[in-house]
């Protein structure tokens, strides 16, 4: 069964219609508003925790633990000269004293000696100290400095896929050490402190 509605019975409905739909808008905007500020809530309570007022407590408990390592290392230049410039310097330049020096043959391929420096911890009082790989890699020698005395150091292991060696020195007394943190419990965008002596500055 149909029904026809008169026009007239249409414009009487007309105004009831328009107050269901504002309302319905107005709901919606309402629970958009508060699904929006639950999200944001949400969102902030997620994000990483504030940092501390200061590290200074923290630098000052592990840096009696940081060493500063010097490596000898024999390398050989070669002794093949870099190819001219496209220009001159006018004469007495000190940048042209410069590139010459700088564009003069290596030597006569002879080994050298070089330093290398670089940081590490020590992680057992008895004298175990950790460092890069990179640091002392093909090392003739290496001395690990810590309070203003010098220690020769021996290679006691390498790991160059975590780029990692560990060192033994020999101290008259227990040094101050530093443990591994557990890196499971990190996570991106913790806070992280790295504190070295590469320059051996103190």
């Amino acid at each position: 069964m149909s029904t026809t509605l008169h026009p007239r019975d249409t414009a009487a409905r007309r105004p009831w219609r328009q107050h269901v739909q504002r309302r319905a808008t107005s709901r919606a905007a309402r629970v958009g508003s508060a699904i929006l500020a639950g999200g944001l809530l949400w969102a902030s309570g997620a994000l990483a925790a504030p940092p501390p007022d200061s590290f200074a407590d923290l630098a000052k408990r592990v840096t009696p633990a940081v060493v500063n390592i010097a490596s000898k290392h024999k390398v050989t230049e070669s002794a093949q000269a870099m190819p001219d410039l496209p220009f001159q310097f006018p004469e007495g330049s000190l940048f042209g004293e410069f590139f010459r020096r700088f564009r003069s043959p290596g030597g006569d391929g002879s080994p050298h000696e070089v330093t290398a420096l670089g940081s590490g911890f020590v992680i057992d009082p008895s004298g175990y100290v950790v460092t890069n790989n990179h640091v002392i890699d093909d090392a003739s020698d290496i001395t690990v400095t810590l309070d203003n005395a010098q220690y020769p150091a021996k290679l006691v292991g390498t790991d160059q896929r975590t780029d990692l060696a560990l060192l033994k020195i020999d101290p008259p007394k227990p040094l101050a050490a530093v443990s591994f943190g557990d890196s499971d419990a990190m996570q991106v965008g913790d806070w992280v402190l790295a504190v070295g002596n590469p320059f051996g500055l103190g």
